[in-house]
């Protein structure tokens, strides 16, 4: 399903954000969420990856996504992923485990950009000569980190950058983002990137066709991807 082919005006450029997510093959709910929210400050992209092995956690995906969105919305990050856990617990019934998620977001503002999250997934960023990869890395390839994970707060990460010189950025669950090089991510952004800027709406209905039929059959999970192009605001 397509979520996302827009235009987003900001102050000093405008982002193109493709995004789209389907259910995995023989699922019978897509467990993945996303949040795309234009703010007053800027733009918030949130995406969770409710755990497959948790009967809601699509429930919990869903309310992790609507509260990093708010958090990020009132910019304190003082003590973010104790609040935020505070806050998804609030109101859920029974055993939590059956709700855990991961979080992943981005976070564009006038002047810097914003990335962090807990668990699996991809997160880059693409400059004009380089990119810069954020990919968990755990001990155990079946094992995740997330919002319910011991010492959240160790284990959730945040890092800023300039917004000046990016040019693409790419936020992506597992399902994914397991089948990319990274090696070759400078190479895959760049020309998802030209798509984008050719036709957002061709690129859009390839992503949603390629993520329906996606080629690695024994790859069975949700996947979910939004893509976000930058371009400095010429007078419009």
């Amino acid at each position: 399903m397509i979520l996302s082919r827009e235009k987003f005006v900001l102050k000093n450029y405008n982002a193109y954000v493709v995004g789209c997510s389907v259910m995995g093959k023989d699922k019978i709910e897509n467990q993945d969420r996303v949040e795309i929210r234009q703010t007053r400050n800027g733009l918030i992209i949130v995406v969770a990856d409710g755990l497959g092995s948790a009967l809601f956690s699509g429930d919990g995906a869903e309310k992790g996504v609507k509260i990093t969105a708010n958090l990020l919305e009132e910019n304190n990050f003082d003590n973010f992923a104790s609040r935020l856990l505070d806050l998804w617990k609030n109101g859920l019934e029974g055993n939590l485990d059956q709700y855990d998620t991961t979080i992943k977001f981005i976070y564009l503002t006038q002047t810097k950009i914003i990335v962090g999250g807990v668990g699996d997934g991809w997160i880059a960023l693409k400059k004009k000569k380089e990119i810069k990869n954020y990919v968990a890395k755990n001990e155990f390839s079946n094992q995740t980190d997330s919002i319910l994970s011991s010492n959240l707060n160790d284990k959730f990460w945040m890092e800023e950058f300039k917004v000046a010189g990016v040019s693409s950025i790419i936020i992506a669950t597992d399902g994914f983002s397991e089948d990319i090089s990274k090696n070759r991510g400078f190479e895959f952004l760049s020309q998802a990137e030209k798509e984008i800027k050719s036709n957002i709406s061709q690129f859009a209905q390839e992503l949603d066709e390629t993520l329906t039929n996606w080629p690695i059959e024994t790859n069975k999970d949700d996947k979910t991807a939004v893509f976000v192009v930058l371009s400095r605001r010429q007078n419009e």
